[in-house]
């Protein structure tokens, strides 16, 4: 998963990520007990929250938003890992 994930992150930031199912709010749960202090993230996941209770769809994202909310393409940080 490493691998794939450093392949990735070399994209370009305007990426498309498109993911086969809708859970995005779980992960962005998970993510907040990993990065607490992540202030992208605590945004992006109160936006995500909103979306979800209108019902309304999460997906796609791109790289760029994944780099600042994704605990799993943050491993550079020591804290993290």
């Amino acid at each position: 998963m490493f691998s794939s994930l450093s392949k990735i992150k070399l994209l370009p930031e305007d990426t498309k990520i498109y993911c086969g199912h809708e859970y995005t709010l779980s992960n962005s749960k998970f993510a907040l007990s990993i990065e607490l202090g992540n202030e992208e993230l605590q945004s992006y996941a109160a936006h995500v929250a909103h979306l979800r209770n209108k019902g309304l769809p999460t997906i796609p994202t791109t790289l760029k938003q994944e780099k600042l909310c994704n605990p799993f393409l943050h491993t550079s940080i020591r804290e993290i890992r």
